[in-house]
């Protein structure tokens, strides 16, 4: 009887292991672990009833009964022993979700488009469960080895323990301030076989246009789907898409239990630990010491976009970012890496990894994700920077910088600790960061020479007709006068942009925005603010930049840019420009763009109605009718700026709260073309 009961197990809802790997739903639901295992004892109880009810009926056969019921007890023990075996086995149900490059995988090259085929074994494509299978176990191994120290390929990295065995998804929202430890870190976007396909946004543009109608245009291309987190039926409502839970693509404020639901963590390397470090004013993480009840304290994970146009520097800009972190492992990268023949690949070390082993292109190659793509299908940093976007997976925070930057030392727990001292959820520290070869930073220590901050603040209109747009001059630096928390200012820079990952979620960059350079920087600075972010600068620089002046402009001055293939895409730049101004209600009277382009994704890639666009307008002096700007913002933003919004910042810190603000700044020195800024 017990033996029947035990295989009873096996029918329809046995284990899972012996049919198929759980959906996302299943996965991400914390009842959902092992639940045949649960089902399994109530029906050995039921059964073992049963055989007494049996042994009772027939009490004159016992000699013949207790016989058959040893031998039964005997087998029931072999078959559960091997039944638990295979439990253990089996992979938890939390291995499952998207998967991510194995480890030994090398980097993605498309061409036109198209490209190889990753995780093949014998010229074939690994079926989906035992890939994801396989990269499950190769990541939360190599997680392990990283942080014990174990060299990869040990048989002692490859045990996994118990607790990441059991490990909650980071959506789990039992705790909502405190993301759970998971193994869906790192998850890789480099799946060629679940990719997309997309118009190549040049082509879509020309099209459109009757004297470009006829000329040779890009084929489509195949690029990473964007992350879109668990249902949302794990957050108790009933949405579809993870944009839909974090405020409805802007139809509201996220609260801030949606918004602490976004972000994966990983144990702290304790070896490199500072004692007690103490994160200032966010709820996740109020301190950051040793271990504490044998669990291991959490550090939250850092995802970083790099776009590259044939940058030479874009090896070194990985190296630095990892050799310089505190706390290399919990740093994933995507590169969009845009070359020609001959060109060095962002992916390649500088040194063979057998012979050097030690750089960060060999030792967490597992955590750099790159998309290659000819260069001649490159249309300017906003469409490179869209398919890096594409590329997050669910981590706690999102850094995005260009192709030539260097770091601080223990950049990775400053930049943290800056960002958790503004006490804003909805915070984004952006800066256009100093040069690195003016004598501000010392490249070899990776020390910082410098005490001054630059500052977000100095935009204007440039550009006739259609082009008109605003952007974007040079900004200024000086001494910050608030200490101890970023400082708040009007506008964002691409160049450096640290916040939380829901802001590369909620304000992805438009796809359909070809050949454009200047203008991609007001477009994320309105978007965002109608979504309810707020742009701070650093006290600290964390960063520097390759600019080409001074000692590097032999140098840097040698590589390439995107416009030399400007010629092939002709006209599509201006029509770029229309919907961009247009998404923002920002075009000129005689400005008529095309409706479909307009239009079209118009809902992701559109504007919030957290607040208004007006708003921002009146607030910082920008003039649509005669597109012209209010001067000398510089001389607001800082000080004043920082004391007089700060008091808006909402109790639960999600944003400040624009409608309590009747500010409009009007130009000081309207007769002085050159004010200092107050900063």
């Amino acid at each position: 009887c017990a033996l029947i009961t035990a295989r009873d197990g096996e029918r329809g809802d046995g284990p899972r292991h012996k049919y198929s790997f759980p959906t996302d739903r299943e996965v991400m639901s914390p009842t959902n672990y092992f639940p045949h295992h649960h089902h399994l004892s109530h029906r050995q109880h039921d059964g073992h009833q049963h055989c007494n009810r049996q042994h009772q009926h027939h009490r004159g056969h016992r000699g013949v009964q207790w016989t058959v019921l040893v031998c039964l007890s005997v087998l029931c023990a072999l078959f559960l022993s091997a039944t638990l075996a295979t439990y253990l086995a089996a992979p938890s149900a939390s291995s499952s979700g998207p998967p991510a490059r194995p480890p030994s995988a090398s980097p993605l090259r498309l061409e036109g488009g198209g490209g190889g085929r990753e995780g093949e074994k014998d010229g074939r494509a690994l079926p989906s469960i035992q890939r994801d299978a396989n990269r499950d176990n190769s990541v939360r191994s190599d997680v392990e080895r990283r942080l014990a120290g174990t060299p990869p390929g040990s048989e002692e990295g490859m045990k996994v323990s118990p607790e990441m065995k059991e490990s909650h998804s980071p959506f789990d929202t039992k705790d909502s301030n405190m993301p759970n430890p998971s193994p869906m870190f790192p998850i890789s976007a480099i799946h060629p076989e679940e990719y997309e396909t997309i118009t190549h946004p040049a082509t879509e543009v020309m099209e459109r246009m009757p004297n470009m109608a006829s000329k040779d245009k890009p084929g489509p291309m195949r690029v990473p789907k964007f992350w879109d987190g668990p249902s949302g039926a794990q957050f108790g409502g009933s949405y579809d898409t993870i944009r839909e839970h974090l405020g409805n693509y802007g139809e509201r404020l996220m609260t801030r239990d949606e918004a602490l639901s976004i972000g994966t963590v990983v144990p702290m390397k304790e070896s490199t630990a500072t004692s007690n470090r103490e994160f200032l004013g966010h709820d996740s993480f109020e301190k950051h010491g040793p271990e504490q009840n044998n669990e291991p304290q959490m550090i939250e994970t850092i995802f970083v976009m790099i776009a590259s146009y044939r940058d030479w520097q874009c090896p070194q800009t990985v190296e630095s970012l990892y050799s310089r972190a505190e706390h290399p492992h919990r740093i994933r990268v995507a590169v969009v890496d845009q070359t020609s023949a001959g060109d060095v690949k962002c992916s390649d070390p500088p040194r063979p990894c057998s012979d050097e082993p030690t750089q960060a292109l060999c030792r967490f190659k597992e955590l750099i994700d790159v998309y290659e793509m000819d260069s001649d299908l490159a249309v300017g940093p906003v469409f490179a920077r869209h398919i890096a976007s594409r590329m997050y997976r669910g981590e706690y925070f999102a850094l995005q910088i260009d192709a030539h930057v260097s770091f601080v030392q223990n950049w990775d727990v400053d930049v943290i600790d800056q960002w958790k001292s503004a006490k804003n959820e909805m915070a984004v520290l952006s800066v256009y960061l100093h040069n690195d070869a003016d004598g501000r930073f010392d490249k070899e220590k990776g020390v910082s020479l410098d005490k001054t901050r630059p500052i977000m603040c100095q935009t204007d209109y440039d550009g006739k007709g259609a082009r008109r747009h605003l952007r974007h001059f040079s900004q200024p630096a000086g001494i910050p006068r608030i200490t101890g928390t970023p400082t708040i200012e009007p506008y964002w820079g691409a160049g450096f942009s640290f916040g939380r990952g829901h802001f590369v979620v909620n304000v992805p960059y438009d796809q359909h925005l070809p050949m454009i350079f200047q203008g991609e920087e007001i477009s994320i600075t309105l978007r965002g603010f109608t979504y309810g972010y707020d742009y701070y600068t650093p006290e600290r620089s964390v960063a520097f930049h390759s600019y080409a002046v001074g000692e590097n402009k032999e140098k840097r001055g040698s590589v390439h840019k995107f416009w030399e293939h400007t010629n092939l895409y002709a006209g599509s730049g201006t029509e770029a420009f229309k919907r961009l101004n247009g998404i923002l209600s920002m075009n000129g009277p005689d400005v008529k763009p095309d409706p479909w382009l307009l239009h079209v994704d118009e809902k992701m890639y559109g504007i919030g109605k957290v607040r208004d666009l007006s708003k921002f307008f009146d607030t910082f002096g920008i003039h649509l009718d005669s597109q012209t700007v209010e001067h000398h913002l510089c001389r607001f933003a800082g000080w004043t700026m920082h004391h007089m919004f700060m008091k808006h910042l909402r109790q639960d810190g999600m944003g400040i709260d624009y409608n309590s603000i009747d500010y409009k700044f009007k130009d000081p020195a309207p007769d002085d073309p050159m004010g200092l800024p107050q900063g």
